[in-house]
């Protein structure tokens, strides 16, 4: 989902997905497949035009997984590792000049 306001160079946008369980790992010699369990993820980024004080200038906030869900990975229905990716909050300035 995003919203724009021209006017005041405002961008807002919402990103929000959902994996289902999938397959990892295809078992060999033996092993069963791993399978790494479902997880939703929510982001979003806040863009604005810093226009009316210098042409081209833009600042950025941003968040990434913000539910902060842990992946779990599963071979023969036993937990064979977690992966806990960890939330990312950036806030950047950039410039174009044209």
């Amino acid at each position: 989902m995003q919203y724009f306001q021209p006017e005041w160079g405002t961008m807002f946008r919402v990103l929000g997905s959902y994996s289902g369980e999938r397959l990892s790992e295809v078992g060999a010699y033996g092993l069963p497949d791993t399978y790494e369990s479902s997880f939703t993820s929510l982001d979003f980024v806040i863009t604005q035009s810093l226009h009316h004080f210098a042409r081209g200038v833009e600042l950025k906030l941003a968040g990434v997984n913000l539910l902060d869900e842990k992946r779990e990975y599963f071979q023969g229905g036993e937990l064979q590792r977690l992966y806990e990716p960890g939330r990312k909050i950036s806030l950047s300035i950039s410039y174009t000049p044209f």
